[in-house]
């Protein structure tokens, strides 16, 4: 469904003259994140990093569309003038998925029962982006140009120079009309510490936590950089995981949320 859609709407946003293309991708392409030679603590995936190897059958779906929107724009790039791939890594805050770890965890906490951990908590990380950080890095990428000028992601005129490289791994000027950008935190975060923050957000005792056997080949995680995503789309994130939890526990408690929630 990931390839075919996307091969839909590359057709339909060509034949009506639609200049700027963001293809939302995944962390996933990348597998787990690498660990520093002789230590244990991650390295951040990079545009250049290889995909060749996708770990999940969805990983594989999206990277196959990346590869699709390549293809595609490089035979149609006088109707497609910007095509932007974003690979966008783990997404929290409000109404979010309620199967994902940190509403999961939330929802435990404010119930007062115990969280449980699998192994120590520092083996497995995941790079955890804010949904606003994440919608201003979409945002960023629909009004890219291909041309060396500024632009305003409402937060100020960004003149960018320098290169960035494409899902196909070449080196392109950053103002190319294909582009792919890691859209993440750029920190990656042990499952210890993202329990710590939920647990402390919610009026909780970090230590009041069980702690599991963990299963076999449940190490690394997912951890992106996001240098070209500045040097291409003028974006950072802003949001921190401490304030992003905050904010999303005080949304989790507002009336808003009731009609959302797992019965």
């Amino acid at each position: 469904a990931n390839v075919t859609s996307t091969a839909a709407l590359l057709q339909v946003a060509s034949e009506f003259g639609v200049r700027a293309f963001v293809l939302g991708s995944s962390g996933s392409v990348y597998g787990d994140a690498l660990v520093a030679g002789g230590g244990d603590a991650p390295v951040a995936s990079r545009e250049t990093d290889s995909t060749n190897e996708p770990r999940s059958p969805y990983a594989a779906s999206k990277r196959s569309a990346e590869v699709f929107a390549f293809s595609f724009w490089s035979g149609n790039k006088k109707n497609l003038n910007t095509v932007t791939v974003c690979r966008i890594f783990t997404v929290y805050g409000p109404r979010g998925r309620p199967d994902m770890a940190v509403f999961r965890f939330i929802n435990s906490s404010l119930r007062g029962k115990t969280l449980c951990m699998l192994g120590n908590g520092d083996a497995s990380w995941r790079d955890y982006a804010h949904v606003g950080d994440v919608a201003r890095g979409l945002l960023a990428a629909m009004h890219r140009t291909n041309k060396k000028e500024g632009r305003d992601e409402g937060r100020g005129t960004t003149s960018v120079e320098g290169k960035c490289i494409t899902s196909t791994g070449s080196t392109e000027d950053a103002f190319s009309g294909f582009a792919t950008v890691n859209v993440a935190s750029g920190e990656a975060t042990t499952l210890r510490a993202l329990i710590e923050i939920v647990t402390s957000a919610c009026g909780g005792d970090p230590k009041d936590v069980t702690r599991l056997p963990g299963r076999p080949g449940d190490v690394g995680g997912t951890f992106g950089n996001v240098s070209q995503a500045e040097r291409v789309l003028g974006w950072r994130p802003l949001v921190s995981l401490r304030d992003g939890i905050q904010s999303t526990v005080e949304w989790y408690q507002s009336e808003e949320s009731i009609s959302w929630r797992e019965p």
